[in-house]
């Protein structure tokens, strides 16, 4: 999936994912940041490994508010909505 920039409405760069279906918004709001969620996902694997649901469901649930309060991006953004879905 290639990277397509585009100039956001708070005067920022955003940088997203791009594929047949065009424009899926931003992924995060810096060039950076996609390898820190990255490793918040990372920094969780153990838990996101775990059998038990309810343990599961819970990181996913932790996971998914500590990313979107580093990046409001990672809350709209189909690329991470996917990962997500993947995840859960």
């Amino acid at each position: 999936m290639p990277w397509r920039r585009k100039a956001a409405p708070r005067d920022a760069i955003d940088w997203g994912p791009q594929d047949a279906d065009g424009w899926q918004g931003p992924a995060a709001d810096s060039l950076p940041r996609p390898a820190v969620l990255l490793g918040l996902i990372a920094e969780s694997s153990n838990a996101l490994a775990l059998a038990d649901e309810a343990v599961r469901a819970a990181a996913i649930t932790d996971l998914r508010e500590r990313m979107i309060d580093l990046d409001s991006d990672a809350d709209e953004s189909a690329f991470w909505g996917e990962i997500f879905e993947d995840l859960g």
